[in-house]
């Protein structure tokens, strides 16, 4: 199935309602659009013109590839694209949504994890690995102070949800407050607030008090992995302080899910994360992220054997809606050495031997 279209052309709620501070687009999935300052120069753009046009022609518009990826692969998901998640909410109870309803805010690249998929360019930790690994100058990507232009007579009356990106939020959630709390006021309390976090770091409560008891604000815990798998794939994580951190949120009262980065690494932990999370008390996002950058973590590292016995493992687990993924990829000789070098580097660089963590993906990719 090439793609999704329905008769009507592809609608998309974030297309006519959201704005992604950082891209000045509808989403995150974007690249920046050149010449937008706020939300009503964006219905402006040249850009969004094109994809508009483009959508209501059934057509996907080669910005949206990331939807259109989800949605060619999984025929029956519980993991929807960003754009039939919002369509669901639309048609449930957001039809009489006007304007500016998704704002998406970014408070940068300041992080403390180096995850083993990840890159300076989303993680100021990387900088210094990078340059060992590339041998080039460290990048530093610490963020700028955030441009609240846009929100020059801006209206949030209007306003459904609010999702805090990074980089990890919680580091410089003070860069976004004001605008948090200001939507907060704007809608009465009942503005949606969903912050993706490592779960690494627990928000000054004294400093940020609409966090206790607010059962409009999402926690959303990316977990990779769970003990030790975890502390090897997102590399400076302790997984008891993570634990620890999600007690302190159910304490709080706030809402809880988590959310995976599926790469190779965690092909056959997924379904100990499911089981992890269900014991615990914790629902799944819903969003898919199936990482296709770096190449070497993607499944195309693995040999179709391997790829067969993968299958046969996860098909009985809650993993098992990785299979599509799994019998789409092709094997790539280049990928599969450079998942070696970067495996060593790990080990050279944080000490880390990667058969240690992730004994069972080990098994079947050693022979």
């Amino acid at each position: 199935m090439d793609s999704l279209v329905p008769t009507d052309g592809l609608r998309c709620f974030l297309l006519d309602h959201g704005f992604h501070q950082i891209t000045r687009g509808p989403c995150c999935h974007t690249p920046h659009f050149p010449n937008v300052v706020g939300y009503q120069d964006l219905k402006r753009s040249p850009i969004y013109i094109e994809i508009q046009q483009s959508m209501a022609r059934g057509q996907w518009h080669q910005f949206c590839h990331e939807c259109r990826k989800i949605e060619s692969v999984q025929h029956t998901s519980n993991h929807p694209s960003k754009r039939e998640l919002w369509l669901t909410a639309y048609d449930r109870n957001l039809s009489s949504a006007q304007g500016l309803s998704v704002l998406t805010l970014d408070t940068g690249r300041l992080c403390n994890l180096s995850c083993r998929s990840c890159s300076p360019w989303l993680s100021t930790s990387w900088s210094k690995e990078w340059q060992q690994m590339h041998f080039v100058s460290p990048l530093d990507h610490f963020p700028a102070e955030i441009d609240t232009t846009w929100l020059e007579g801006q209206d949030f009356k209007d306003l459904v949800q609010i999702e805090v990106m990074g980089g990890e939020p919680i580091y410089n959630l003070q860069s976004v407050a004001p605008v948090i709390e200001r939507a907060i006021a704007d809608t009465d309390g009942k503005v949606s607030i969903s912050m993706i976090t490592n779960g690494t770091i627990f928000p000054d409560i004294s400093r940020y008090p609409w966090f206790t008891g607010n059962k409009n604000i999402s926690i959303i815990v990316s977990i990779d992995a769970i003990g030790a798998a975890a502390e090897f794939i997102r590399t400076g994580t302790t997984w008891t302080k993570i634990e620890d951190n999600i007690r302190r949120y159910q304490d709080i009262g706030v809402s809880l899910n988590y959310h995976v980065t599926h790469s190779v690494l965690n092909v056959l932990e997924v379904g100990k994360i499911g089981d992890w999370a269900a014991s615990h008390g914790i629902s799944s996002a819903g969003l898919l992220t199936v990482v296709d950058h770096p190449s070497y973590l993607t499944y195309s590292v693995l040999r179709p054997e391997e790829v067969s016995e993968i299958i046969d493992i996860v098909s009985d687990t809650q993993a098992q809606y990785l299979v599509p993924y799994l019998r789409d990829s092709k094997h790539d000789i280049k990928n599969r050495e450079m998942f070696e070098s970067f495996m060593a580097h790990t080990y050279s660089y944080h000490g880390q031997d990667w058969k240690k963590y992730l004994p069972d993906l080990a098994a079947i990719m050693i022979q």
